[in-house]
């Protein structure tokens, strides 16, 4: 039994690489105006040099600490705090947005120096049915895991007892597709789609910029507290 799996427009993948350098600006130009606001000089200084590090490792984040050097302590430690080096010491609501960034920052890299992303099916949930002849049974099956659709992908392989030519079976792959980066981790559940990690990406980029923001009294809605907890 097999699925055919035509290659998705090459726009999709154009978009992404769209949407992940908007994401990518957002939190350098980030780190920008916040140097600007600490120094009080526009252009700041070092102003090549500024951005917001995203790193896999603490040394590698010591190494491209230089990027926010003129921030404050607080602030620094703001940025800190959700490196994906940090993912496992966080609570899984923060956990997620160290994640997050981490996504962003490693599929900017990619399809900036090396090439557009794969966009592909991913088949999850995989249960195909087969509607037998009488007298007909399943001997064996094998069943593809979790994974990439390509152009013809079989889902499962299966030997019948009691089959004679001229019979008739129907089947049914009964599998959930959903689209999916192949840089990106593998899912973790049918639940964790390419939908709901790009909202993460999104939300987690506002909740990081939104709170420097609010450190220098910017950004707070109707009714909250202007008090910019841990600023100078």
């Amino acid at each position: 039994m097999f699925v055919d799996w035509r290659q998705m427009p090459t726009m999709l993948s154009l978009l992404m690489g769209e949407f992940l350098y908007q994401l990518r600006a957002a939190l350098d130009s980030c780190i920008y105006e916040a140097t600007v606001l600490e120094t009080g000089q526009s252009p700041p200084p070092d102003e090549r040099n500024l951005g917001w590090p995203i790193c896999a490792t603490q040394a590698q984040f010591q190494k491209a600490s230089r990027s926010i050097r003129a921030l404050s302590e607080f602030r620094r430690a703001h940025v800190e705090t959700y490196q994906p080096f940090n993912a496992g010491h966080l609570p899984p609501e923060f956990r997620v947005i160290s994640e997050s960034l981490g996504w962003v920052n490693d599929l900017a890299r990619i399809d900036r120096h090396r090439r557009l992303h794969i966009v592909g099916g991913w088949a999850s949930r995989i249960s195909p049915k087969l509607t037998l002849p009488p007298g007909v049974t399943v001997q064996s099956r094998q069943t593809m895991r979790d994974g990439f659709l390509e152009d013809e992908s079989e889902v499962v392989r299966f030997a019948l007892a009691g089959w004679q030519r001229g019979m008739e079976l129907e089947g049914n792959p009964d599998l959930l597709i959903d689209v999916m980066l192949d840089e990106l981790p593998p899912p973790r559940t049918p639940e964790d789609t390419i939908g709901d990690r790009t909202r993460w990406m999104v939300v987690s980029t506002e909740v990081v910029t939104r709170a420097m923001a609010k450190s220098f009294g910017f950004g707070f809605e109707p009714g909250e507290s202007r008090e910019p907890s841990g600023s100078d």
